[in-house]
């Protein structure tokens, strides 16, 4: 078996050598066929300097790890059922609504006591909180209303026992609060409702947004702050900048986060400076399931200098255990995005970083439009980039069963389009890095991919090949190209490297693949073949 593997690196060699500065395609376009899926992590387009390195694929499982052309994922999901009750006090916002604090003018209206962070339907006896004010246990903001939250030393927060219910606006004055807290067992954003923190002050950052208790710290120690069970946002959660940064946004739930709206921390764009750098967005399900079907947004702005970088997404599901008797599934549709900005005269803006992470048993299903990609600039600047080893950025997916019972990873699907290609420019940026890996057994598919790029990017010296190294029990593998960038003036680039290694060939593993490409770039002077590695049982 290891004669055979050496005779095939070489019979690759020297087929590639014959067919030399063969070079990579265009990278200002992702290839692919309407309803096929794409994955593109190729450096970015150089001009006058180098083309952009091709970007790293790591997948690893010591299961089964599957790159197939054909078949689809059904990355659905039917929104659970949950108890939204508004329990016996509560109260409906009809207009727009400016919060008091400690002050009670008004018989029938709200307050708020600093106290406990208690929202009290008042009696009107000048003070908020005491005996005669009741407490409200679910709380409603009609369509067309604004409610405006108070500040309680720098957070602007509202506890309730059951349910928040949130069909107009929620927000809280920018110029005093640095973050917006809203604790209820569950959370409920409509198809009009809106919580914002987004600042139309460029000298003013958008506040945080914390929706569920656990990874927030605003409330006081009394009284016991509420479990959140379910967030479903239907609406819109935004704290994405004016010409600065994006906020951070939080939604954290015991049992279940569902977003078929819009969540938008993303930077402002900024004409006369810099773009502001894309915040950072994190779902936690402690004991159950995160689901998408929509939008979820930490991209950087756009500079009239250089662009802001892309921001940060966290998706974690059975982040404490899976005691509540479910696995920690994520199922995401919609689109995922924490790309660069576009720079007008000066650097793109790098890639962002995206983390999907159950923590259980729980099955990662996608089903998307993924992009973290590096900024254009449109200048004399180097086209943003990204990649292991120079910055986080870059796509990571994780099945990890350190918390669950037994300890068994779930499976891992996942189709749509990926784009993590670095940015255009005088030079461009480095392509992205994605790792999907198990801890356990468990199999890995990527389906519907013909053809996967890991290619260098042209300019006056190609650009380098990436790299593409898939590691389980068997491989199975498309067409995979990881070659150099064509050189304008220069030299070609060096292909790049593709490494399959079937873990368990001893007992029936093997590798299968399609066409593996490691061409270097045609130039001045073609740029080197790359190199191709198979180990285990070839087919």
């Amino acid at each position: 078996m290891r004669v055979l593997k050496a005779l095939f690196i070489v019979a690759v060699a020297v087929a590639l050598a014959a067919c030399g500065g063969g070079g990579s395609k265009d990278n200002n376009q992702v290839t692919g066929q309407t309803g096929q899926s794409t994955m593109d992590l190729s450096g970015g387009n150089g001009g006058s300097g180098n083309g952009g390195t091709g970007g790293e694929l790591f997948v690893n499982s010591s299961g089964t790890v599957s790159i197939l052309k054909n078949g689809t994922v059904d990355a659905s999901f039917t929104v659970p059922t949950v108890d939204n009750s508004l329990g016996a006090n509560q109260f409906t916002v009809n207009q727009d609504t400016i919060v008091p604090v400690d002050s009670d003018n008004i018989p029938g209206a709200l307050c708020m006591s600093t106290a406990d962070a208690t929202l009290y339907i008042g009696n009107g006896d000048f003070t908020c909180g005491d005996s005669g004010d009741t407490a409200v246990t679910g709380l409603v903001v009609n369509k067309d209303a604004a409610l405006t939250l108070p500040d309680l030393g720098g957070a602007a927060a509202v506890s309730v026992a059951n349910t928040v219910q949130i069909n107009g606006t929620v927000t809280a004055d920018m110029t005093v609060s640095t973050e917006l807290d809203i604790n209820a067992a569950v959370i409920e954003i409509s198809s009009t409702g809106k919580i914002i923190t987004s600042s139309n002050d460029p000298a003013v950052p958008s506040a945080a947004i914390n929706l569920g208790y656990q990874h927030s710290g605003a409330y006081p120690s009394t009284p016991t702050p509420v479990s959140t069970t379910a967030i479903i946002n239907r609406g819109a959660i935004e704290a994405n900048g004016s010409n600065g940064g994006g906020g951070h946004i939080t939604l954290d739930a015991n049992d279940y986060v569902v977003n078929q709206g819009i969540i938008n921390g993303s930077g402002g764009d900024n004409p006369s400076g810099d773009g502001g750098a894309g915040g950072e967005i994190d779902l936690y399900a402690e004991y159950g399931n995160v689901y998408n079907s929509d939008r979820i947004m930490a991209n950087g702005g756009t500079g009239g200098g250089n662009g802001g970088n892309g921001g940060t997404i966290g998706i974690y599901t059975a982040y404490t255990d899976n005691s509540h008797g479910m696995n920690g599934d994520i199922v995401l549709g919609g689109t995922i995005q924490a790309n660069g900005g576009t720079a007008t005269n000066g650097n793109g803006g790098d890639i962002g970083h995206i983390d999907i992470e159950s923590y259980a048993l729980g099955n990662i299903t996608i089903n998307a439009s993924v992009s973290v990609r590096g900024g254009a600039e449109s200048g004399t600047g180097p086209g943003g980039g990204g990649g292991k080893g120079i910055s986080p950025g870059g796509l990571f997916i994780h099945s990890d069963s350190t918390k669950g019972t037994p300890a068994t990873p779930g499976a891992i699907q996942v189709a749509g389009q990926f784009d993590l290609r670095g940015g255009s420019g005088a030079t461009g940026g480095l392509g992205g890095y994605c790792e999907i890996t198990s801890d356990g057994n468990s199999p890995i598919e990527l389906v519907g991919f013909p053809k996967i790029y890991s290619d260098g990017g042209s300019g006056a010296t190609g650009g380098l090949g990436g790299s593409a190294d898939l590691y389980g029990h068997q491989v199975t593998t498309n067409d995979i190209s990881a070659m150099g960038g064509n050189g304008t003036t220069g030299s070609g680039g060096n292909g790049g490297t593709i490494t399959l290694y079937s873990e368990g060939a001893a007992s029936g593993g093997k590798s299968v693949y399609g066409t593996l490409g490691v061409t270097g770039g045609s130039g001045v002077a073609n740029g080197t073949d790359g190199t191709i590695t198979i180990d285990g049982a070839i087919q």
